[in-house]
């Protein structure tokens, strides 16, 4: 048998390396997907998210979209859209702590996620 130099594809290289910087934020990416269905599922927390929406004039009054597993892209921006929305979605999960379950994101896990972020902006 003749040996042969396999070349992987750049997109499963990308793929590759994007889902390994993914575990950095594994578990606030958990807690931020859970608060959404929670927002989602709740009339109560989705009429204040459009309130706390309007009194900070953002564009857009509907809430932050889950992402889907099979697609990095759609965690990306997630997690770019709800770091846009933090001061509410701080104020929602504060408001709301019991009905979600657990506390509001931690600084540290807003910066891994804004540090996630950053390196998918400049890499992909």
């Amino acid at each position: 048998m003749h040996k042969v130099n396999h070349v992987q594809c750049a997109d499963h290289s990308v793929q590759f390396v994007v889902l390994k910087v993914l575990t950095f934020i594994k578990e606030p990416t958990k807690q931020l997907r859970d608060v959404l269905i929670r927002i989602r599922r709740s009339k109560v927390m989705r009429q204040q998210y459009r309130v706390e929406a309007a009194v900070a004039k953002l564009a857009s009054k509907e809430s932050t979209h889950q992402d889907s597993s099979t697609r990095w892209n759609s965690t990306h921006e997630m997690c770019a859209d709800a770091f846009g929305k933090r001061v509410i979605l701080d104020n929602i999960m504060d408001q709301y702590t019991v009905d979600i379950g657990h506390d509001t994101l931690l600084n540290l896990e807003w910066h891994a996620i804004d540090g996630v972020l950053t390196f998918l902006r400049a890499s992909c």
